[in-house]
């Protein structure tokens, strides 16, 4: 009777821990959905909701927000759309911000980071970089700049493939992708690889063998490939066959404003291992 009695005990115990995973699991999914709905309001009218792909928020933060920091690799962040292509720098303000808010976050998690962008938006992702506000100066050290031109020296390339070796996980934020015909293209057709602006960053999806999280608003952002045809089909995307990036994204997180679309990653980013009770990131 005893053993009966401490078996039926222990079953009710394991009970009310799966009942507690569940309640748990049930309210992260609400907190992603939430999430997700904050940015994903189509606010600027452009047809943008075509491009969300449910779940994938959620899957982008735990990808990053579990992965495990490592000495020998690091986590790899894309961004720069140089589409002001007459102005001095040619850089969208969408973009920086919500790069520096996923790189602060992985920071905080343990990761070193390299924020990769074109020579042409140099200025303006340094400038995002000496004024980022950081809990602790281990963090703000972990947090690196390279830049590359449109044409690779051979310096360049061996710059390029330690990266490559180096990543562990591959993030781009409002980063400008390349269409059906391999050129970057503003949401008007303006051709950016024409003007001298787009380094061929892309590459490090072939040749980094890692996971990719793309954040886009438009459709024409690196990663936007896995929503093509939604792209192509969207009415209020104007030329979508033609400016819609082709590489796909393994998750992709689309908002109504790319830098929103980073602050959310930051943020599921922490609500991930905080549901195994393993993060203090939302304190940093």
């Amino acid at each position: 009777r005893d053993e009966r009695k401490i078996e039926a005990t222990v079953v009710q115990h394991d009970d009310r821990l799966l009942e507690r995973k569940e309640v748990r699991q049930t309210t992260m999914e609400a907190v992603y959905d939430q999430i997700q709905a904050i940015i994903g309001t189509d606010a600027g009218n452009r047809g943008m909701k075509s491009l969300i792909v449910p779940g994938d928020l959620k899957l982008a933060g735990e990808t990053l927000g579990l992965l495990k920091p490592s000495s020998e690799s690091e986590v790899v962040v894309l961004s720069g759309f140089p589409c002001c292509v007459h102005e001095d720098p040619p850089t969208e303000t969408d973009g920086p911000p919500g790069t520096f808010a996923i790189a602060r976050a992985a920071a905080a998690l343990g990761h070193r980071v390299t924020v990769v962008t074109d020579v042409c938006n140099e200025a303006v992702f340094a400038a995002a970089l000496k004024g980022l506000a950081m809990r602790e100066l281990k963090e703000r050290r972990r947090i690196a700049l390279e830049v590359f031109p449109p044409t690779f020296s051979e310096q360049d390339e061996k710059r390029f493939q330690n990266l490559a070796d180096r990543c562990k996980l591959l993030i781009s934020c409002e980063r400008a992708g390349p269409g059906k015909d391999g050129k970057c293209y503003t949401m008007r057709g303006i051709d950016m690889n024409e003007k001298g602006l787009i380094a061929p960053l892309d590459r490090l999806v072939r040749e980094s063998n890692s996971k990719l999280i793309s954040i886009g608003d438009g459709g024409n952002e690196l990663g936007m490939g896995k929503v093509i045809d939604n792209i192509i089909n969207n009415p209020k995307i104007a030329d979508g066959d033609r400016i819609g990036c082709v590489i796909a994204a393994d998750y992709l997180i689309a908002a109504s404003v790319s830098n929103w679309g980073g602050y959310a990653l930051a943020a599921a980013a922490a609500v991930a291992p905080a549901t195994e009770g393993k993060s203090n990131i939302h304190k940093k």
